[in-house]
């Protein structure tokens, strides 16, 4: 559900989206989504060199597009957002 509702935000990008991999990742978001009920989770991920490390870099384009790919996707968002899968 947030994959499909991701890709109908991602016009406000020039890259295309990468595939999502369900298999988990490194972070906390697989806990978050598989814990008690599960919560709706996504998880952006910005490429980058040197993470975690004084010398990281980052494209600046690449982070103002995932940001304005966050916007978008949270300006869809309603009282009425139904994120369960069907």
């Amino acid at each position: 559900m947030v994959r499909s509702r991701t890709t109908r935000c991602s016009a406000f990008c020039p890259k295309p989206l990468p595939r999502i991999h369900p298999t988990g990742t490194p972070t906390d978001a697989r806990a978050l989504q598989a814990a008690r009920g599960g919560t709706a989770t996504a998880l952006p991920s910005v490429p980058l060199r040197y993470m975690h490390t004084p010398n990281e870099v980052i494209c600046l384009k690449d982070l103002e597009a995932t940001a304005r790919l966050m916007a978008a996707y949270c300006r869809r968002i309603t009282p009425y957002t139904d994120f369960r899968p069907r």
